[in-house]
């Protein structure tokens, strides 16, 4: 028979870190690219137009990941780690506006999968573990626009809609013992619903050079989310690039695997208009 220390190690201290860790990670690496898009994009060209016009964006986020747990541990996930796991990614921006209406969504889907040998340290030597864990994630962000404010140097919408976060893991485990292997299967699944409110816009330096702005605060299944992006953008003749740093937060309410998490970094990105 294992020893009740080397299964509570095992089960305990080893899978729940990994796991944590691993949702984490996944949380992070689906919003790289949430919805700065609909921020910027449709917003700081001119909104007079009454003829539908179509916008798309790709952006990219070397962000950084701080967090804690509900016993008060403290998380840490760099980018590289997040690459090294990743299997599979789909991500999609799109956008409309009319007039002083503007409306955007953002799909994403995320597949990650970590496979790594470690070991347990025992009074009789080290035993060997074997864990295994994919998750998967959808991130859907629709969000609806209008303008108050434009001019030639400012424009200010105000903008409301909602983020939900889908997450799905399977976790196995695998404990070599001198007595007889151990083996584990965990499944679980969850989703976050909240609500947003915030505004967004520009600054115009010239025809070409502006500040991009964007901030927004929400509620829901989490007790309290918000995000700001801030930075400086170019317009060329056939799309925009901007450079923003960004910071995104969520506190959640009884969550058995996270009790804050916040994502931030400078993020590059593209738009295009049609």
């Amino acid at each position: 028979m294992v020893p009740e220390r080397i299964q509570q190690s095992c089960k305990l201290k080893d899978s729940s870190r990994r796991l944590v860790k691993a949702l984490t990670m996944l949380s992070v690496s689906a919003m790289l690219l949430l919805p700065t898009f609909p921020a910027t994009a449709l917003a700081q060209d001119a909104v007079q137009n009454e003829e539908w016009q179509f916008a798309l964006g790709i952006y990219g986020w070397g962000a950084n990941i701080g967090g804690e747990t509900p016993t008060g541990s403290d998380i840490e996930v760099d980018l590289d780690d997040i690459l090294d796991n990743l299997q599979f990614t789909a991500m999609g921006i799109v956008g409309a506006r009319k007039g002083k209406w503007s409306f955007a969504a953002n799909i994403i889907y995320m597949d990650l999968e970590s496979d790594k040998n470690s070991t347990v340290p025992t009074g009789s030597g080290p035993l060997g573990v074997n864990t295994d864990l994919e998750l998967r994630a959808w991130v859907i962000t629709p969000t609806v626009g209008y303008t108050l404010v434009e001019s030639d140097k400012v424009i200010l919408n105000i903008r409301g809609g909602a983020r939900y976060l889908s997450l799905d893991a399977d976790f196995e485990m695998n404990l070599n013992t001198p007595a007889a292997p151990l083996y584990a299967k965990v499944s679980d699944s969850g989703n976050v619903w909240d609500a947003i409110i915030g505004v967004n816009g520009k600054f115009a330096f010239n025809k070409r050079w502006y500040a991009p702005y964007y901030l927004d605060i929400g509620t829901g299944d989490s007790d309290f989310t918000w995000q700001v992006a801030a930075g400086v953008g170019y317009k060329f003749d056939i799309c925009d690039v901007t450079l923003e740093y960004r910071y995104l937060s969520w506190d959640f309410d009884d969550n058995p695997a996270l009790d804050n998490l916040n994502i931030n970094g400078p993020m590059l990105g593209a738009k295009f208009l049609f």
